[in-house]
């Protein structure tokens, strides 16, 4: 069971009792998918980070809701609310099984799920690898991340392959998934180059499953993340090739170019760098609505061109014209008087 824990945690749930064993941000106890620290808008205050559910709850014994409510999405906050919270009456928290009917574990529903994990286990857990936008090569590997068969040097170790678990990169005693992929000095060097300004704190505390999680699933109506979904599935992947290529082929590591190698072969899957500006443009024409697109020249509207290039001037944000710029009243008089521009378009 050891060797295939991080496969078989996905179907283990949380009842809560006291609240005082469950990690509120860690541990899965709200939804079926993930562990709240996924869901999250912004970071997580460090003073949060590894607080129990029992420390979320008022001297009246109701959820404070005003130390998480604006960290997380409204429909993550519903499903907290139908949450009795944790009270000393209650008892100790507890588990249970989430891949059998009565809750009960049992090594046959662990082999079925297991065996099975998208026909019995978590569904959106495991089709993260399907989901990820990107050549099929790159989600075969994810699937084998989620399904945690790297053969890192602890899971070589564990088969008797070989003697030592250290990391050859920088010299740790366990090499395992995680150190492989984020924790090694080498690798947080990488991430260093990748991460967004603003990324979650909890990015190098979250256990394995957790952290797939938080990166490669798509929040719904959230089209500005699909660019780290992208990023986040090359990264890892191209982190495993390059410490291969360390190991096997005694190539160098360089961080700076492992990282610009990344951000080149995401580009190559969304080489439009408004491609989130498109995809939204999708999505709203696929509204129940009839819209008709046509493309007009911008010598045939001059105005507007103008206008287009005028906002680039300006901060962003909403900026109200109460009265025209001067350089637009010439172009405006052109349109009342019907003056057309020519315009040399080659087919």
């Amino acid at each position: 069971m050891g060797s295939t824990w991080e496969q078989t945690r996905v179907g283990m749930r949380w009842n809560i009792g006291d609240g005082k064993r469950v990690r509120f941000w860690w541990d899965c106890w709200v939804t079926t998918s993930s562990s709240l620290a996924a869901y999250t808008s912004q970071p997580i205050p460090n003073t949060l980070l590894s607080k129990r559910v029992a420390d979320f709850v008022n001297e009246i014994g109701n959820w404070n809701w005003s130390l998480f409510s604006h960290l997380l999405p409204n429909n993550i906050l519903l499903k907290i609310a139908s949450v009795h919270p944790p009270t000393a009456s209650h008892g100790a928290d507890s588990f249970f099984w989430g891949a059998s009917s009565n809750g009960n574990f049992s090594v046959k529903s662990a082999y079925e799920f297991l065996d099975d994990p998208i026909g019995n286990g978590d569904h959106s857990f495991w089709c993260l690898a399907w989901s990820w936008k990107g050549p099929h090569s790159i989600r075969v590997f994810l699937w084998l991340l989620l399904h945690g068969r790297l053969k890192t040097k602890k899971e070589l170790n564990r088969r008797h392959l070989i003697d030592s678990t250290q990391c050859d990169r920088c010299g740790g005693p366990v090499e395992d998934i995680l150190h492989t992929l984020r924790d090694c000095v080498t690798a947080k060097r990488v991430w260093s180059h990748l991460l967004p300004n603003h990324h979650p704190h909890s990015f190098f505390l979250c256990p394995l499953s957790d952290w797939l999680q938080m990166n490669l699933m798509r929040k719904k109506n959230n089209t500005s993340q699909e660019y780290w979904r992208v990023c986040f599935g090359v990264a890892v992947w191209r982190l495993w090739f390059w410490r291969n290529n360390f190991l096997f082929n005694h190539g160098s590591w360089e961080s700076g170019f492992i990282a610009t190698d990344i951000k080149a072969r995401t580009k190559e899957i969304l080489p439009n760098e408004n491609a989130i500006l498109v995809k939204t443009i999708r999505e709203l024409l696929a509204r129940d609505w009839i819209v008709h697109m046509e493309h007009v020249y911008r010598e045939a509207n001059s105005a507007a061109d103008f206008l287009a290039s005028y906002s680039l001037t300006k901060p962003l944000g909403l900026h109200v014209l109460p009265s025209p710029p001067p350089d637009i009243i010439g172009l405006l008089c052109n349109d009342a008087y019907g003056i057309a521009h020519s315009s040399l378009v080659l087919h």
